[in-house]
């Protein structure tokens, strides 16, 4: 649970304080994020790859899949239950196509299909988004369709897609969670952490927040383009005669 995974960051954090090496082993791409600096990726016991974290994730994120920007399962070996399995998990552009690098000026979607079989329950799709330290940014979930949510259920496949804004992350590496749950009771049907992930590129073509800025990393977790008011009043010059 969260407290017990608190304890065992603060005494793994403790421990290399001290110089002692900690070996932490996981799948969770946001965690190891937030936790190595030095990564070591193994398959089928010989090591693929030792490096630096972010240039081993990016390896590993890479294997899964043809594009870590697409996640799809086979019907007989998808996440989930009797009540809803997922089918397929895609990141987006602004044209419709799956990319894995995002331009900061873009709109673009995350699209989560899955299989509802039923008819008593409200299944509803959830994101959680991650950035490379493993800080939860936000989260969404499809009932903020208000139509949707208030919808009848029937069996079939459902796809749901949430839009992010153009101007609203930082640029980096951004890692999505997903699942399937139900509330009232409150039950997760299908949960993937690390499903997907995407860059977020900002070119510094003065149109962005970063806007003529083309130096090092830009601070903040998000990057929204905020609207600023500015006004001008000329004061009197010191050479101004007073009258």
């Amino acid at each position: 649970d969260a407290e017990f995974q608190k304890k065992c960051l603060g005494k793994m954090g403790e421990v290399a304080s001290q110089g002692r090496t900690v070996l932490f082993v996981s799948h969770n791409i946001s965690m190891i994020a937030r936790l190595c600096e030095r990564t070591i990726l193994l398959q089928s016991g010989i090591i693929l790859e030792d490096d630096i974290t972010d240039r081993v994730t990016r390896t590993y994120l890479n294997m899964d899949s043809s594009s870590p920007a697409m996640k799809e399962w086979p019907e007989n070996e998808s996440p989930g239950d009797g009540v809803a399995r997922l089918r397929s998990v895609k990141i987006r552009n602004s044209h419709g196509d799956i990319r894995e690098n995002i331009s900061i000026d873009e709109d673009f979607t995350v699209e989560i299909e899955y299989t509802n079989y039923t008819t008593t329950l409200r299944p509803t799709a959830i994101l959680h988004f991650y950035n490379e330290e493993g800080i939860c940014l936000f989260s969404s979930n499809d009932w903020n369709n208000k139509e949707w949510w208030n919808s009848a259920r029937v069996p079939g496949i459902v796809r749901a897609t949430c839009t992010i804004p153009a101007n609203f992350l930082a640029e980096g590496r951004i890692i999505v969670l997903v699942a399937i749950g139900t509330y009232n009771p409150n039950t997760i049907h299908a949960i993937y952490p690390d499903v997907v992930s995407f860059q977020v590129i900002d070119r510094s073509d003065g149109d962005a927040s970063r806007g003529v800025y083309a130096g090092g990393r830009w601070p903040g977790v998000i990057r929204p383009l905020l609207k600023w008011d500015v006004r001008y009043r000329k004061t009197r010059s010191s050479s101004e005669p007073t009258k």
